[in-house]
């Protein structure tokens, strides 16, 4: 079905743009998901807070 003609080998270069950045920003990357994840239990708790009524 799909067109055999449109063949794009992109998996090494994707990979290894994806390696390059875990390298090169890796810290930042964890720093980021670590605040996200902080935020999203936050608001989950305050979510969930039985109301005062």
């Amino acid at each position: 079905m799909f067109p055999d003609k449109l063949n794009i080998p992109l998996g090494k270069s994707v990979n290894a743009l994806v390696d390059w950045l875990v390298v090169n920003y890796g810290d930042a990357f964890e720093a980021f998901a670590d605040t996200l994840l902080t935020v999203l239990v936050w608001l989950e708790h305050l979510l969930q807070a039985p109301t005062g009524g």
